[in-house]
């Protein structure tokens, strides 16, 4: 398992949020194949997700996706709260490991790297992960990346 630190950067976001069960992650990630494109607008970079749990209620989680597109847009109201834009998506310090087996189980890569990074290192990690995806030739990369709050390699 190759783990490394490093930034996560995209520009031109468009960001939906929700609140799911953990069961409905897969349905909600077909949000970009969904996603209502104008003319001038196209994707620009990998799906990317994030996950962070709820407190107080362990089968829900806060989702996030975000679009990098070649443009920024702006929308019309969003009258439920849940798509916004952002000028760009920044981590600057992130814990990173690449799974390149073809398998979406997020949940379990977000485990293994949170129990290698407790097994190695003295790291405070956020309880947010963000996992971006691109698809190469029909098969699913998925770099798992936690942001590091604190803490040292050691």
């Amino acid at each position: 398992m190759k783990i490394f630190r490093g930034p996560l950067i995209t520009f031109n976001i468009v960001k939906a949020s929700t609140v799911k069960q953990r069961k409905d992650m897969k349905t909600l990630l077909e949000f970009s194949k969904h996603f209502d494109y104008k003319d001038m607008f196209y994707c620009t970079g990998p799906d990317i997700c994030s996950i962070e749990p709820q407190e107080n209620e362990p089968n829900y989680y806060q989702y996030e996706f975000y679009m990098s597109l070649n443009l920024p847009v702006e929308f019309d109201d969003d009258q439920d709260g849940n798509l916004q834009t952002l000028e760009r998506l920044v981590i600057e310090d992130a814990l990173i490991m690449r799974k390149a087996d073809n398998e979406e189980q997020y949940f379990k890569a977000d485990n293994e790297l949170r129990e290698y990074a407790s097994a190695n290192y003295k790291l405070d990690l956020s309880k947010k992960t963000y996992f971006v995806i691109t698809e190469i030739m029909g098969e699913k990369i998925i770099d798992v990346y936690i942001p590091i709050e604190g803490g040292t390699f050691v």
